[in-house]
């Protein structure tokens, strides 16, 4: 049975390991580690395959497993460095070793050497019923030069995610293409939704210690987790059982028994549970569909009437070409018969003449029915028969179509649903709505929604209140909004005075100082001297000293424009939105407290009434 195990774990120094006594045990082999000058040989291993699967741009050393991880080795110069990632997965028992083998390249290939990672990949198979497959892998990127940085994306909890979900997705489609019927997740029990306990992982030594029945605590804690789960299995069961009467009894109170019925028949036409929010969604969906169908049902009794036409057509067509056809022959077999002189010519000219006229007269006839030859008889009555075939297909479809039953039968259950919820919430909030009894279901749904805004429950004079301190906050919200706007046109105006000003500088400078030809020079640069009196006036009227005051103020504008700006429009739209559910809850209690009211005056008069003139007799 195919399994999910892929675990991550790091080869450390800071942990007194070593990737190249790591990699040789892996792989089965005999490796010199330079830095410790130790040799690891693990020669005596068997059924052990391994490969290095590297990026194209990595050079030729690289596929020296003993050069490789003495070079990852002699990049790390810290104590606690880590050196390598170890990636360990079980492999399908379902597949074969060739599939197995396949699986595991490609998913090392996608997911970490086209990253830039050297994987030295090692499968043991010297237990048929535990295939697996050690993957150890650069923590470093490698190009043609050698190992560069460190990639720290790779140390990320995220990824060593990704990698568990691309296992199982690909295991899973070669699964499937295998003709296997069993699938493996690589989430936990608690994430697919399932109630049980994991068991823990058992590895070699414990698994033959099982074997050879040994006493193992690993061991031991798989078989007390297993029978806990059984235990709680029959727990949930009956839990479930308990908690389906409950949900039923929920699901039909404060329902008339006929309208439990119509619940009911709804729930076995769309085959689960309803409430008045999924039927609501349901009888959408239906009647989507069935206006769809009834304008399908239009549209295939257009095209029934048109089919029918044409095939009357083609029949009528066809005839005329037969009828037409018959006349000819006979006119030319008359023709043919006349009796002739000696000359050879016809005795009966006059004859002659009305034969001929009939043979171009039908000919003719037969070229604007589209007749060339015998063949385009059988042509149009092999058109026919399709067109017949066409109509006969079209009436059996028009005559299946039942357009409303679905339907009406869930407008009854939507109906049903409606006076629940109304009873429902009666029950709920009789105490503090004495006009509930005359709510309809739009008022309530109204009212929940103003309950759910207000946070709770709240009376209907502080549900007015808030409804009020709405408007009165959006006021105040278009009141900031408008400021910033304006302040965005009074900067703009300030940054032109500033313009003008360095623009006339000069001009004002001789303005009072200009010895010669001063008059002159007023009545010349009069206008240019108008304007910049005036930015200056303008500046002190938007209240800006100097450029350094603008910048300052536009600096704080733009934040007010980023920042504040969309908070106070997000805010105007939520409480826009929350006014108008506000604004219908009030309106229907008021209306029905007023019915409430008339009532209560109605029957105070009729007891003035009974008070006055006595009871009836």
């Amino acid at each position: 049975m195919a399994i999910y195990h892929l675990s991550v774990q790091v080869v450390s120094r800071g942990q007194g390991k070593s990737c190249i006594a790591a990699a040789a045990y892996r792989a089965g082999e005999k490796l010199h580690d330079e830095r410790q000058n130790l040799n690891h040989d693990y020669t005596r291993k068997q059924e052990i395959e391994s490969e290095i699967i590297a990026p194209s741009n990595a050079p030729s050393w690289i596929n020296d497993r003993e050069k490789l991880w003495n070079e990852v080795d002699k990049k790390e110069t810290r104590c606690n460095s880590r050196t390598a990632r170890e990636i360990n997965v079980a492999l399908p028992i379902e597949l074969s070793k060739e599939e197995q083998k396949g699986l595991v390249r490609k998913y090392v290939k996608e997911n970490f050497v086209d990253k830039g990672m050297v994987a030295d990949v090692c499968f043991h198979f010297n237990d048929e019923k535990n295939p697996h497959c050690h993957v150890m892998l650069t923590t470093r990127e490698i190009n043609q030069n050698g190992f560069n940085n460190k990639n720290r994306d790779w140390d990320k909890k995220e990824k060593v995610q990704e990698w568990r979900e691309q296992w199982a997705k690909q295991t899973n489609k070669l699964l499937d293409k295998a003709g296997c019927n069993r699938s493996i997740d690589h989430r936990s029990y608690k994430d697919q939704g399932i109630d049980q306990l994991p068991t823990i992982h058992l590895g070699k030594t414990s698994s033959e210690m099982q074997k050879k029945g040994l006493v193992n605590p690993r061991v031991d804690i798989n078989n007390q987790i297993k029978e806990l789960n059984k235990q709680k299995v029959i727990v949930l069961k009956e839990y479930r059982e308990l908690k389906n009467k409950l949900d039923e009894a929920r699901r039909y109170s404060n329902l008339e028994p006929e309208e439990k019925e119509a619940i009911q028949r709804v729930e076995k036409l769309v085959n689960k549970p309803q409430t008045y929010v999924t039927l609501k969604q349901t009888y959408e969906t239906s009647k989507q569909a069935l206006d769809k169908l009834k304008s399908n049902w239009h549209e295939q009794a257009s095209e029934l009437t048109f089919v029918n036409f044409h095939a009357n057509t083609l029949k009528s067509k066809n005839q005329y070409i037969i009828d037409d056809l018959r006349y000819l022959q006979k006119s030319e077999m008359e023709l043919k018969t006349l009796p002739k002189n000696i000359f050879g010519q016809y005795k009966n000219k006059d004859r002659v003449k009305i034969i001929r006229y009939n043979i171009n007269k039908y000919n003719d006839k037969l070229i604007n029915d589209g007749y060339k030859s015998d063949d385009t008889i059988k042509l149009n009555q092999k058109k026919l028969d399709h067109l017949k075939n066409e109509s006969n297909q079209l009436k059996l479809y028009l005559e299946s179509i039942d357009q409303d039953t679905n339907t009406n039968t869930i407008e009854i259950g939507i109906k049903a649903l409606e006076n629940k919820e109304l009873r429902d919430f009666q029950k709920k909030y009789n105490d503090q709505f004495p006009q509930i009894k005359h709510l309809r279901y739009t008022d309530i749904e109204n009212i929940k929604l103003a309950i759910e805004i207000m946070g709770r429950f709240a009376p209907i004079e502080e549900i007015r209140t808030t409804y009020h301190k709405s408007f009165k906050r959006i006021d105040s919200i278009d009141g900031t909004i408008r400021q910033i706007e304006d302040n965005s046109q009074r900067l703009k105006h300030a940054k032109e005075c500033f313009e003008t000003i360095d623009e006339y500088k000069d001009i004002v400078d001789k303005w009072d100082t200009k010895l010669f030809g001063k008059e002159k020079f007023h009545e010349k640069y009069k206008e240019e001297k108008w304007m910049y009196d005036n930015s200056i006036k303008d500046l002190k009227e938007h209240y800006i000293d100097d450029k350094l005051d603008l910048k300052t103020q536009v600096i704080i504008h733009e934040s007010d424009i980023n920042e504040l700006q969309p908070k106070l429009k997000a805010e105007k739209a939520a409480i826009t939105s929350s006014i108008d559910v506000l604004k219908y809850a009030l309106q229907s209690l008021d209306e029905a407290l007023s019915a409430e009211k008339s009532i209560q005056r109605l029957r105070q008069e009729g007891k003035n009434l009974e008070n006055e003139w006595g009871p009836e007799m």
